[in-house]
């Protein structure tokens, strides 16, 4: 449909909606682009650490000075808004992950720090619309760090403007921030088996663990956005992908490729050597789907 050539030595794509954004981590560069054309790039003062998108495009980057961490915003078409808040690593800790809410005004970030010989994680929220200027200068509206006591926290997530999820070695936390100016917990998660890999949607988390006493070795469990579940199953194969594109989940290698249900149903089993799965995405028909093989993209029907 459209290409663009860009120059990067560590390129990383943040992804929500039509919107993504390219970002050279340990660089200075960005690049945004929707899905018809390049709408826009920039250049930081400081190196970037990582980065989050709306789905409407508004871009949210981490960059650092080595003493302090700094978040910056811009809007789709590359232009500054104009906003920075800065933290002291000392103070907060290293921000891990952050994540954009849809509409661009909420930002969740998950801070990780060594506190003796503890680990301290926290998720804080922040507000860059109209009700973030009544709060501190750096806009934060909401804090947790009791929720995540000697754990670490991976990965945050905003599912909708409503509701969002922290991931951390022994679960996950459900939030609300339905209150704008008071985020509140909502569910929680408490898993024994060790966390494997993590895939969110707008309506779903899903995690996969290793089971420790089963007869199969991983299990894969599927939460609602708001912290309800919605199914499980186990499987036996060894995967390298793992992905949530509607109402579906994908588990995949080079050469296998389990789908399952939101309830946990194993739809299709589906074994080839006749090319190698490196990505898998819903097709227009119900039964319908595109796997990218290199650079190839091929379309399959389940009977």
């Amino acid at each position: 449909v459209w290409e663009r050539s860009y120059q990067m030595d560590a390129p990383k794509a943040f992804v929500n909606g039509n919107y993504s954004v390219i970002c050279d981590i340990g660089g200075t560069s960005a690049y945004i682009f929707d899905d018809s054309e390049n709408t826009g790039s920039f250049n930081t003062s400081m190196p970037l650490i990582t980065a989050a998108i709306s789905s409407e495009g508004v871009v949210y980057t981490v960059s650092t000075d080595g003493s302090a961490e700094y978040i910056n915003a811009y809007r789709a078409d590359g232009s500054a808004i104009d906003l920075t808040v800065k933290s002291l690593i000392t103070g907060d800790g290293y921000p891990l992950c952050i994540s954009a809410s849809p509409d661009g005004s909420q930002l969740i970030t998950a801070y990780v720090s060594i506190d003796g010989s503890s680990v301290k994680s926290q998720v804080i929220f922040r507000n860059f619309d109209d009700i973030g200027q009544n709060a501190d200068a750096r806009r934060i509206v909401g804090g947790f760090s009791d929720e995540f006591a000697g754990s670490y926290v991976g990965k945050v997530n905003f599912s909708s403007d409503e509701y969002s999820q922290a991931i951390f070695d022994g679960g996950i936390v459900f939030f609300s921030t339905r209150v704008l100016t008071s985020p509140e917990v909502i569910a929680r998660a408490d898993l024994d088996d060790e966390i494997r890999s993590v895939a969110c949607s707008e309506k779903y988390v899903a995690v996969i663990v290793e089971e420790q006493n089963g007869e199969m070795p991983y299990r894969l469990m599927i939460f609602n956005a708001d912290g309800g579940v919605a199914g499980e199953a186990s499987f036996d194969m060894q995967y390298t992908g793992f992905d949530i594109s509607g109402n579906e989940i994908y588990i995949f290698n080079d050469s296998e490729l389990l789908i399952f249900t939101k309830s946990g149903r194993e739809k299709a089993h589906i074994i080839t050597d006749e090319f190698r799965i490196s990505k898998v995405m819903k097709g227009n028909l119900p039964s319908s789907y595109t796997i990218v093989s290199g650079n190839d993209h091929i379309g399959i029907n389940l009977q």
